[in-house]
């Protein structure tokens, strides 16, 4: 009938994997200690560092939980889980306060492929004490 018809024609809907209602602006971290896909960042963006933040993105599903002052709403107050469009294998991001840490395979805008050991920074380019923008070249 009519509504098998306008089934069959309607694509089928997709839930896109969203940048995170970012909680953490990852241009003012300062990074402390990476190895290619895993980050540990130092976050002194007061008041925006107080509080504690997470987004897991595993394959198809995505957890986010978020107890900060000002963050918006998650569809169970302070945590999310849904379904997306696999468009990453892993991505992780944590935050505590000052400290963030991240993981992402592939390395992503959020998640860059980085080494470097106690704030020296040594790819994708020698730097020492610089946010993660101005190590990425993005300043």
């Amino acid at each position: 009938g009519v509504f098998t018809e306008a089934r069959r024609r309607r694509p089928p809907a997709r839930i896109e994997l969203r940048k995170m209602n970012d909680s953490v602006k990852e241009s003012s971290l300062y990074p402390i200690a990476s190895c290619c896909i895993c980050n540990t960042s130092f976050y002194p963006d007061l008041p925006a560092c107080i509080g504690c933040s997470s987004k897991i993105a595993l394959c198809c599903c995505t957890f986010e939980a978020c107890l900060k002052l000002g963050s918006p709403k998650l569809r169970c107050l302070c945590c999310d889980l849904r379904c997306n469009d696999c468009s990453v294998l892993v991505k992780w991001q944590e935050q505590c306060c000052c400290i963030v840490e991240s993981i992402a395979c592939p390395p992503d805008d959020e998640v860059p492929a980085m080494v470097g050991y106690c704030c020296v920074m040594c790819y994708p380019k020698f730097a020492c004490c610089k946010t993660q923008a101005e190590v990425m070249g993005r300043i």
